[in-house]
This record gives C-alpha cells, sequence and structure tokens, in this order.
C-alpha cells in the first residue's frame, strides 16, 4: 500500500509557514489564516502531488499544489458569503464570524496570496506553462458559479446542465491540479497528462454528486455543517432535477410552490417535505448509480495508465476514499 502521509505532512507544513507569514495588516490575514487552519481533506493539493509522483518526484508540483489549495479556500470563502453559510468543516464561516465586508475582502486577499505563492517556482519556463492552465481553471470554477447562481431562480434545468455546471464548478479544480500535477513531473506525455485529467474529472463529478446527497442524507456531526442547504436555497442538485422529472403533477405542484416561497413553512418543515419526496421517488438509487458510472470512469483511466507502466495506486487509494466518504 502507498503511504501518502508525507505528501499531507509537506502540504500542511507549507500551509503553516504561509499563516504564520500574515503578521501585519492583522484584520485581513486573519480570516485567512483562519480559513486555511481549519483544515478540510486537502484533496485538491494531495491531487496535484500524486499526479506528479505518478510520473516522477511529488515535490516538483508542491507550490503549485498550495497555491492550488489557497484558491480554493478562496472560492469557499465567496461560496459562503453567496450562501449565506454559518457553518462549514464544523466552523463558523469567515462570514458569520466577521461578516460580508471581511470576508470579501480578505477571499481576495487570499486569490491574489494564491498567485503569489505561485511565483515562488524557480523553474520559471515551467511557471510560464503553468499560469495560463492556473488562470483558466480559476475562469472555469467562476464560470460554473455563475449557473449555479442562475439555476436557483430556474425551474426547467435539465441534468444535462446540472451535470455541465458542477464540471465547471467543482470537477475541473481538481482536474486542472492533477494536470498541473503531472505537467510538472516533466516526465509526462500528452496522452497520460490527459488520462490523469479525464481520472480527476470523473473524480471530481463523482465527488460533487456525493456532496449533494451528503447534504440532505449526512450526520451533521460528521458533516460538519447543517444539512439541507441545498433544499433551503433552491439549489437545482441532481436530486432535485431527478426529483422534478419524475414526480405526478400534485407532488410538482406543491416542490414548485415550495421554490417560489409560495408556501408558509419553516426551514426544517422544508428539508423533511422534500426529503421525503426524495425517498418515495427512490432519489438516493439513482444518485448512487451516477456516482458510480463516474467511479467507473475514473476507474479506467487509471487501468490505462497503469497499462502505460505507471504506478497509480496512490491514486486508487484516493479514488476508493473518496467513494466511501461520509463527509
Amino acid at each position: 500500500m502507498v503511504d501518502t502521509t508525507h505528501i499531507l505532512q509537506d502540504i500542511e507544513s507549507c500551509i503553516a509557514q504561509l499563516t504564520e507569514e500574515q503578521t501585519t495588516v492583522t484584520n485581513l490575514y486573519e480570516p485567512i489564516s483562519y480559513s486555511l487552519k481549519a483544515g478540510g481533506k486537502r484533496l485538491r493539493p494531495v491531487l496535484c502531488c500524486l499526479s506528479a509522483q505518478v510520473f516522477a518526484n511529488y515535490q516538483l508540483a508542491l507550490i503549485p499544489a498550495i497555491a492550488i489549495e489557497l484558491y480554493h479556500n478562496h472560492t469557499l470563502v465567496h461560496d459562503d458569503i453567496m450562501d449565506r453559510s454559518s457553518l462549514r468543516r464544523g466552523l463558523p464561516t469567515v462570514y458569520s464570524r466577521w461578516g460580508e465586508e471581511q470576508a470579501i475582502l480578505s477571499g481576495d486577499a487570499m486569490l491574489l496570496k494564491a498567485y503569489e505563492y505561485l511565483d515562488k517556482m524557480e523553474d520559471r519556463a515551467l511557471l510560464a506553462e503553468i499560469l495560463p492552465l492556473f488562470t483558466r481553471m480559476a475562469l472555469l470554477v467562476c464560470e460554473g458559479q455563475q449557473y449555479d447562481i442562475e439555476f436557483e431562480t430556474r425551474q426547467d434545468v435539465t441534468i444535462e446542465e446540472y451535470l455541465q455546471m458542477i464540471q465547471l464548478k467543482t470537477a475541473e479544480l481538481p482536474a486542472y491540479a492533477a494536470k498541473i500535477g503531472a505537467i510538472c513531473s516533466r516526465a509526462a506525455s500528452r496522452k497520460e497528462i490527459d488520462l490523469i485529467y479525464r481520472f480527476a474529472i470523473a473524480l471530481g463529478m463523482a465527488f460533487q454528486l456525493q456532496d449533494d446527497y451528503l447534504d440532505v442524507y449526512a450526520d451533521t456531526s460528521v458533516f460538519g455543517k447543517p444539512i439541507g442547504g441545498d433544499i433551503i436555497n433552491n439549489k437545482k442538485t441532481f436530486l432535485l432535477i431527478s426529483a422534478m422529472n419524475r414526480a405526478k403533477e400534485k407532488d410538482k405542484n406543491l416542490l414548485t410552490q415550495r421554490l417560489n416561497g409560495q408556501l408558509t413553512e419553516t426551514n426544517e418543515e422544508k428539508i423533511s417535505w422534500v426529503t421525503d419526496l426524495y425517498n418515495r421517488l427512490h432519489i438516493p438509487a439513482l444518485s448512487a448509480e451516477l456516482i458510480l458510472r463516474y467511479h467507473t470512469q475514473a476507474n479506467d483511466c487509471l487501468s490505462e495508465l497503469q497499462s502505460m507502466g505507471r504506478n497509480i495506486e496512490a491514486l486508487k487509494i484516493l479514488l476508493d476514499k473518496m467513494d466511501r466518504r461520509s463527509a
């Protein structure tokens, strides 16, 4: 079995050093340190490093991996503002603790810190190759977030549109992390870079579909934030769109009224009714089927890499771990 503890230790060490460097303008940098110290899975920087390790040394990708984690946390800080979220990773969000104005400013500063950290790369030719990919990654996430916002007020969102949105908002970030890691190795062919990118797209899609499921069905104490947030905010998830497609006229009308705020009910009552509808329509099983499909796609990419003589054990372990997650 491949031990990735040392990779995570290096990532945490870099992040700890980064947070200790913020000694001036405390009110700007304290929320950044708070967000980074809150932990999380570190999926994206680990994936970046593991991708480099498939072909060479993971440390070749450590700087862009940290920059990607900074960018990811920037998106979370701004996401929580837009969603009015009070908890993340079991702790108060930057938005709820410091307020909207401070969360916007510190989130912006974290984005700039990501680019500043990326500029630490000594190989300037490699930096010139990575920088446009990093920027493209960031723009794709913004595009996905824009779709997500627009979908909240639309009742006609299709499954295809939803899948396109989560690819942009969620899957492209780990996919570009994996791609950048492979490029940093300087030992991966174009085909291998494409395979590792496609692997991470599939992993990211499965990850977001699981996240949608867990938002409704997870144990709050494990999930780290209240369940039902997507239902309260009328997020057009795979579960909700599938329910709209499957529901009979009476339930569809009641669901539409809830989405339009036409019924007087508490958030708890709304969550309970929608969850019961999902259960009656067997939506969880439908969700599990689609997650498995993406898991299989990711596995197929790893199998092809393995057939090319690459050691994909660590990526396989990561994929299986993501498949079993409960938070």
